[in-house]
């Protein structure tokens, strides 16, 4: 069953049981995927007071669930959002898997170092097309980098975000995609002039479900890379940012040999000896059901 947000011509009728997704292909693998953080206003998705007086009080109260759920399930999908952007941190095991931003208290920690490095290469300005300057911005130095990669870490990670993924389309965003198809029904059956139905319709679809929809497109890009694909990221972003990057490269790629896994030895590595991330999340957020 393909959720309601990937196929706008199904109308929703039971629990997504999968959430299908897609990732739309960026030239910087360290630039932000998901616009929506800046440009959603909540504010739009508050009834106009134009509208109060014409619509019956049913209709008005199953609205005002439909955004209260609306903003709850933005809330979920900004958590999500968080989680997906320590990817790069979580290619290093911290002591601490629910806590990659602080992986450590000890300052020279081989996951602290790693954490540090991650937020020197995204943080590195990077050249716009529309700026203009008069010299490039140097270089990160090598010699202050650290980076330690594991891939079973890592697939650790990927198996906790999953999880989190699944209770989050299945509870929070599917309780909004519930409240939407209410209001469509209370709205159907309501007595209303021709006049009041149009003035809504022109609120509902240009102005609320567009606004929603903006995130809801972001949702469908909630997708991880894959460890050889990660690996890759992080040496582009490195050729791009570190001064004499072609030492520090070829130190990640060895290490991503060592580690890597091979086919037949898969039984024997997988994520076994590795906490599984259990993410710390608001439970009324990520679960509404």
């Amino acid at each position: 069953m393909i959720c309601p947000a990937c196929d706008s011509n199904s109308p929703s009728t039971g629990s997504p049981e999968r959430f299908s997704t897609h990732q739309t292909p960026s030239n910087d693998p360290a630039a932000p995927k998901f616009t929506s953080l800046e440009t959603f206003d909540p504010k739009n998705l508050k009834l106009p007071l134009h509208l109060c007086p014409s619509l019956p009080l049913g209709c008005r109260q199953s609205f005002e669930r439909c955004r209260r759920a609306a903003l709850l399930a933005y809330d979920g999908f900004k958590n999500l959002t968080e989680i997906h952007s320590l990817r790069y941190k979580a290619m290093c095991p911290p002591p601490n898997p629910n806590n990659l931003a602080r992986p450590s208290v000890y300052s020279f920690s081989r996951a602290y170092l790693h954490s540090l490095s991650v937020d020197h290469l995204l943080n590195w300005p990077v050249l716009r097309a529309n700026v203009v300057t008069i010299a490039h911005p140097p270089k990160i130095p090598a010699e202050i980098l650290s980076f330690t990669v594991d891939q079973r870490a890592y697939e650790a990670y990927l198996v906790g975000f999953e999880r989190v993924l699944t209770c989050y389309v299945n509870g929070a965003y599917w309780e909004y995609m519930r409240a939407k198809d209410a209001v469509e029904d209370v709205i159907a059956k309501a007595n209303m002039n021709v006049v009041d139905r149009r003035m809504w319709r022109h609120f509902w679809t240009a102005r609320f479900l567009v606004e929603n929809e903006s995130w809801e497109e972001d949702l469908k890009n909630m997708v991880l890379p894959s460890w050889d694909e990660i690996v890759e990221e992080l040496d582009t972003v490195i050729w791009e940012r570190v001064e004499g990057a072609v030492t520090l490269d070829s130190l990640v790629r060895a290490e991503r040999e060592v580690v890597g896994v091979d086919k037949n030895d898969e039984d024997e590595y997988g994520v076994e000896g590795y906490e599984i991330y259990d993410f710390m999340l608001d439970e009324d957020v990520m679960d509404a059901g």
